[in-house]
């Protein structure tokens, strides 16, 4: 297994072939690990290889091992109260495994939701390390340097949040060098400090998004760095709260965001997640992808994410379906629920799409935030150019709102709030929600103004925090991050499954002794059995 296990964690040398000429340390023609770095050309290609794991599906499309689908969707959403498997009960059966907490250790969806962050760290390493000392302009540098720190925070705040402590690298690691026993888990507190100093180091060295031309939307930037701070800091101060932080800190960073100037909300929530609505004023950091339909789904410029998750008979496979209590969480007259979910004799672009109930689609709902053109018909068998939304400006407004309210300023707390919910009450139906009018997005809103928040404080005032942040944000894989951190994340099993056999084992699985029980995933088998590493609970 030693032999062989270069499939794994610590044999992170596999990697795409665009990127071997500089991750081979051996000499080939005049290029080297050693110089490949002294070329800004080369140098950039070096970092682009960082961003790639995050557009990745399943398992970098590179090795033909037994992994399979993982998305942060699969955990954010369908582990959670908004969301189900979908499709059929055949297929990827072992995501129903996660979404009931029976999963093992051999589930091939966790192996690669394990494997691809490593990969870029792996990556980021290997920058990290040559760029220092590279002869190129210092400001270009910088900026190099802050966008590979920011994307290795960005892969272990991921898996610190599925699997609890790592270990934590700062060296890009030849497997012929290891043995078992040369890496120890580091506690959860620890893997998160580790986070926040790479994200510190991130906004020491990024510039703003306006220090960026249009060609270069969708890297990290500042505010991006400071996004994933303040949100790592809010995770931890609320589960474990074992690194000394306060609601200070995530009000600080969040500040910083707000009164830099360059991110507002979106003026009409309905654009947001259409192709028109991409790196707009309310994107801090979301992944680029193009199309690519040259007959190979997994060519990796684009996306399968909208695919995954759109209707079997128009363009996709249907899984992740939201649930009828997500639908109803919402008001009728909140122009947020046509614009997130879709129901059967809706239309998207002007066109109804099937949505009934029992086609691969238990509750008849869909994701409206994923729905692919029509024009991608069940033919079209290529990579979907929709970018993935990670972080919302709107999701900064809330944080702040969140931290207002753990600090006793909840009217500020209330007015953060009420910013989100105008928003909503001015925007329109989705684009071609009316058949009509297929290209265009019909006005009036569409059911009225919402009601502003008023009156309210302790534990109201937080609820209706926390149930805002579940409509603004519902489908875009936040929901169990929510639900964990806040404490309510069994009762929410037990509401969607109808008893606490669920919620049982996933409180077997749990960390104990934090402020909040700690739900985690099982480590692969083959890193716990060749590297030594400690399982988690229950596994």
């Amino acid at each position: 297994m030693k032999k062989h296990s270069w499939k794994y964690l610590l044999l992170l040398v596999i990697v795409t072939a665009g990127c071997e000429e500089f991750l081979d340390t051996e000499p080939r023609a005049v290029s080297t690990e050693a110089n490949f770095f002294n070329d800004p050309n080369n140098a950039i290609r070096a970092v682009n290889a960082i961003y790639d794991p995050l557009t990745w599906g399943q398992n970098g499309n590179t090795l033909p091992v037994d992994f399979s689908h993982s998305y942060e969707f699969i955990v954010g959403d369908i582990l959670t109260d908004d969301a189900v498997k979908g499709s059929t009960d055949s297929d990827l059966p072992g995501i129903t495994e996660l979404e009931e907490w029976r999963a093992t250790a051999a589930n091939a969806n966790i192996i690669t939701l394990w494997y691809n962050p490593w990969v870029g760290i792996y990556r980021a390493n290997i920058a990290i390390n040559n760029l220092p000392d590279a002869p190129l302009e210092e400001a270009f540098r910088n900026r190099l340097l802050g966008e590979a720190y920011f994307l290795k925070g960005y892969y272990y705040f991921l898996l610190v949040r599925v699997f609890g402590g790592v270990p934590l690298l700062d060296e890009p690691l030849n497997p012929d060098d290891v043995t078992a026993g040369d890496f120890q888990r580091t506690s959860i507190e620890d893997s998160y400090a580790f986070t926040f100093d790479l994200f510190s180091r991130a906004i020491e060295l990024l510039p703003e998004r306006s220090g960026y031309n249009a060609a270069d939307l969708g890297r990290a930037t500042k505010g991006a760095a400071r996004a994933y701070l303040a949100r790592a800091y809010m995770y931890e101060l609320s589960m474990l709260n074992r690194n000394g932080l306060t609601w200070d800190d995530v009000y600080d960073q969040t500040s910083a965001i707000i009164t830099s100037g360059q991110y507002s909300l979106a003026s009409n929530f309905a654009t947001i997640f259409q192709m028109e609505g991409e790196n707009n004023s309310e994107s801090i950091f979301e992944v680029q992808a193009a199309a690519a339909s040259t007959g190979d789904v997994f060519l990796g410029t684009g996306t399968i994410e909208n695919r995954f998750q759109n209707p079997f008979d128009t363009w996709g496979w249907g899984f992740n379906v939201p649930r009828q209590d997500l639908f109803e969480a919402y008001t009728d007259n909140d122009p947020r629920r046509p614009a997130t979910l879709m129901i059967e004799g809706e239309n998207a672009y002007g066109v109804s799409i099937n949505v009934t109930a029992g086609n691969r689609n238990p509750s008849g709902i869909l994701s409206r935030k994923v729905i692919g053109h029509p024009d991608n018909g069940p033919a079209f068998n290529g990579d979907g150019e929709q970018n993935i939304r990670k972080f919302r400006f709107a999701d900064i407004v809330l944080m702040q709102a969140e931290a207002e309210y753990h600090r006793g300023n909840g009217e500020n707390a209330i007015n953060l709030v009420n910013q989100v919910r105008t928003r909503a009450s001015n925007s329109t139906f989705p684009l071609g929600y009316n058949a009509g009018n297929p290209s265009g997005y019909d006005a009036p809103v569409f059911g009225g103004t919402l009601q502003e928040l008023s009156n309210l404080r302790d534990q109201e005032l937080l609820d209706a925090i926390w149930h805002e942040r579940r409509l603004e944000f519902a489908m875009e894989s936040l929901r169990f991050w929510d639900l964990v951190r806040t404490g309510r994340y069994m009762a929410a099993l037990d509401a969607k499954f109808g008893n606490t056999t669920v919620s049982g084992r996933a409180t077997s699985h749990s960390l104990t002794g934090y402020e909040q029980l700690i739900p985690l995933l099982p480590i692969p088998t083959v890193e716990v059995s060749s590297w030594g590493l400690q399982q988690n609970p229950g596994y």
